[in-house]
C-alpha cells in the first residue's frame, strides 16, 4: 500500500484519514447547506428574496413604467400596474420591489430618498437597470449584516 502525505495537512492519506476527511467534508457540506437555508429564511422573513432570474427584468419594467407616467406615484400604485404587465407571482414581485425601495433608489421631487411603499416618488437615483440592481444587492447584504454583523 502506497501512503502519500496530504500537502495541506501534513498527514498520511491512510484509509482512516481518508474516512475522517470524508466525514469532515460531509460536515462542512451540511454546515454550508444550513447556512444557505438560514439565508433563505432570513430573506423570506425580511421580504427580500433575491429572485435573481427575474430581478433585472422587473427593474427594467419598473423603470419604463415610471418613465411613462411623468408624475409622482407610490410604489404601491406601481406594483398594481406591474402586476398586470408581468406574469410572476405577487410575492416575487413584492420581494423585488421591497429591495428597490429599501435600497434608496427612489427619489421624491426634492431629490430625497423614499423608503416607503406609500410615499410618492418621481424618479430613480439612476435609470440604468444595472445601477438599480447593484443597489438591490447591497440591500440583501445589509439585511444579512443586521442579523450577523460578522457574517462576511
Amino acid at each position: 500500500m502506497k501512503i502519500t502525505l496530504d500537502r495541506t495537512e501534513g498527514t498520511p492519506n491512510t484509509p482512516e484519514n481518508i474516512n475522517t476527511n470524508n466525514n469532515l467534508n460531509r460536515l462542512l457540506n451540511a454546515l454550508n447547506f444550513r447556512t444557505v437555508n438560514n439565508l433563505q429564511t432570513l430573506f423570506n422573513k425580511a421580504g427580500l428574496r433575491p429572485v435573481p432570474d427575474l430581478r433585472q427584468y422587473i427593474i427594467v419594467k419598473l423603470i419604463n413604467t415610471v418613465k411613462s407616467l411623468n408624475q409622482p406615484i407610490t410604489m404601491a400604485e406601481v406594483k398594481s400596474i406591474l402586476a398586470e404587465k408581468v406574469h410572476i407571482s405577487k410575492s416575487q414581485l413584492q420581494d423585488i420591489l421591497n429591495a428597490v425601495v429599501r435600497s434608496g433608489c427612489l427619489l421624491d421631487d426634492n431629490g430625497q430618498a423614499v423608503f416607503s411603499f406609500t410615499a410618492p416618488f418621481s424618479k430613480f437615483i439612476s435609470y440604468d437597470p444595472l445601477v438599480i440592481e447593484s443597489k438591490c444587492i447591497e440591500s440583501y447584504v445589509r439585511a444579512v449584516l443586521l442579523v450577523n454583523p460578522t457574517y462576511f
